[in-house]
């Protein structure tokens, strides 16, 4: 299936810099989308297929140090990616809007729901599946062919061992179901990546993407 080039790039002044923002489809729904640590806009093109370019319009920022907005530099942080999102929505003149996230991005919405917007609801888009962090990292090291050792250390601080995103109220809301199943996805992701990565490009800035977050 063919992923859809943005409609449109354009830059929105942020302090430090400009971000690189992409669009898909003219609709009169504006819809922010804020993408995962390490990730960039194009983790979006995927959703940009579905979406009713006619009703909609995606908006979808490469964050402070990500993407075409890599030359924007520190501070990170979920803080200043949320001001962030609130200045791509004045922009592009919405008023009101829907915000989406995955990963580091749904930080960021807690963070503009918790503080800065009064009249929201948050709508998980999951699968419905228990899934345990460990049986992820097991497959993508089986999918990938990779021979690493994981080394488990309970002595150390842990987040939740396992995850289940709850879809109910996305179903009621906007009658969304998935149409694949996790592992489903996280093959087509692996298989994306391995497709698209640009090793040289990516050397230029690994070391400081890992330590300037």
């Amino acid at each position: 299936m063919v992923t859809p080039e943005p409609d449109e790039m354009i830059r929105v002044p942020v302090p430090g810099g400009e971000l690189a923002v992409a669009r898909w489809g003219d609709g009169p729904v504006p819809v922010i989308a804020a993408h995962g640590i390490t990730s960039s806009s194009a983790a979006w093109r995927a959703v940009a297929r579905h979406v009713d370019r006619a009703s909609t319009t995606l908006w979808a920022p490469d964050l402070r140090g990500r993407g075409a907005s890599a030359t924007v530099g520190s501070p990170y942080g979920v803080d200043r990616h949320a001001d962030h999102l609130l200045a791509v929505a004045a922009h592009v003149g919405a008023e009101r809007f829907v915000l989406i996230g995955h990963s580091q991005g749904t930080f960021m919405l807690s963070k503009l729901a918790a503080e800065e917007i009064d009249d929201g609801s948050a709508a998980n888009l999951g699968t419905m599946e228990r899934t345990r962090v460990i049986d992820c990292a097991r497959e993508v090291l089986r999918y990938t062919g990779h021979d690493a050792e994981i080394e488990l250390h309970p002595e150390m601080p842990t987040g939740p061992l396992n995850r289940v995103a709850e879809n109910s109220l996305a179903r009621m809301l906007m009658g969304w179901e998935p149409e694949m199943k996790f592992m489903d996805g996280l093959h087509r992701t692996i298989d994306w990546y391995f497709g698209s990565r640009q090793r040289e490009a990516v050397s230029g800035y690994l070391d400081r993407m890992l330590t300037e977050r």
